[in-house]
């Protein structure tokens, strides 16, 4: 795997953000991807202030000492939802505790970016559309996380996917600066399909929330491990969408939206603590679980030593599948038609 703009930008082994997921962003987890050479966040979503100062406290502690084999050191950041009530708060509190490399998301990226760049912050911004990614230009992002709609948690409103809204982040700003790819990227093959995409890296959630180092739950854990490609739901589409495991909340909140409830009544329903309820506290049937749609492909709890193996690996045999076992038509001489339609034409 080549060094791409996002190792550059970041100072990280390799081209892999661990995402901010609240419930599941604990320091372990951020302490023990960015050992191994990721990009690990500390997910401030959820979290309150005091909590999520002690969490980027022990995940520096935990990769201080930890340098990669050419020197490179262990890489701690932060994710904070801009919409959360603590999220000024976390912003200084990640810039008094010597933070560098900020992912922020479900928000105007104007807020907070030319704040964290007076301070030579480096900011990445999560966006759903291109026109979101040249929103984030403008307001001085170092790169963009183009999340498609396979993303487990809050997503954007038009459900664009990966396949199509990387290609089209990358046309929009590509050439400007780092796109990162997120939504559906579960094992080597879909980082080798993003890379191919003209994204610069990929961005996490689902696979490393099923580690052993996550902060979830069990009942969660065993929740992913139990799920099928279409146990997924896209719940509150017109408000505040979000994917996850369908269950006996997401079937309630389906029937309030039949029933025509609005988003008020949705809201205080919802409450502020299913997240937790579900990802944390193991709640299963009451609680939200956030979850992507790659879901399936994920069939055993692993440590992240072993989820990053086995990530590597299965791009190394992805990408010797194209370059090697796949074989497009050659093209003729006038480089306009493709020798088998020249073929074809011949037998007419």
């Amino acid at each position: 795997m080549s060094t791409t703009r996002l190792q550059s930008l970041l100072g990280i082994r390799l081209p892999i953000i661990q995402a901010g997921t609240p419930w599941v962003a604990c320091a372990v987890l951020a302490g023990a991807t960015a050992r191994a050479g990721c990009l690990g966040l500390v997910g401030g979503g959820g979290m309150m202030p005091t909590v999520f100062a002690e969490h980027i406290r022990e995940a520096r502690a935990l990769t201080r000492d930890e340098v990669g084999p050419r020197g490179e050191p262990a890489v701690v950041g932060v994710s904070i939802p801009l919409f959360g009530k603590y999220a000024e708060e976390q912003v200084r509190i990640a810039l008094r505790e010597g933070i560098q490399t900020f992912v922020t998301s479900q928000g105007d990226p104007s807020r907070w970016t030319p704040f964290l760049k007076k301070y030579n912050r480096t900011v990445l911004h999560i966006c759903t559309t291109p026109e979101e990614a040249l929103k984030c230009e403008k307001a001085g992002v170092d790169a963009v996380i183009a999340e498609g709609t396979e993303s487990g948690g809050h997503n954007g409103r038009h459900e664009l996917t990966t396949m199509s809204l990387v290609p089209e982040v990358v046309e929009a700003v590509g050439s400007r600066m780092p796109v990162v790819a997120s939504g559906g990227i579960v094992d080597g093959r879909s980082i080798a399909a993003a890379l191919a995409l003209g994204a610069d890296g990929v961005h996490i959630d689902t696979r490393f929330a099923a580690t052993h180092e996550s902060s979830a739950h069990p009942n969660y854990k065993d929740a992913i491990l139990r799920a099928h490609s279409t146990d997924t739901v896209m719940m509150l589409r017109s408000s505040t969408p979000v994917r996850a495991l369908k269950n006996q909340f997401s079937h309630q909140i389906e029937h309030m939206i039949e029933s025509g409830a609005h988003f008020p009544e949705l809201r205080k329903f919802a409450g502020e603590g299913r997240t937790r309820l579900g990802i944390y506290l193991g709640d299963v049937v009451r609680g939200e679980l956030d979850c992507g749609q790659d879901v399936a492909l994920i069939n055993e709890i692993l440590s992240v030593e072993e989820v990053l193996r086995k990530l590597l690996q299965e791009y190394k045999a992805a990408t010797r599948r194209i370059t090697d076992d796949l074989e497009f038509p050659m093209v003729a001489e006038d480089e306009s038609t493709p020798e088998y339609a020249l073929q074809y034409s011949a037998q007419d």
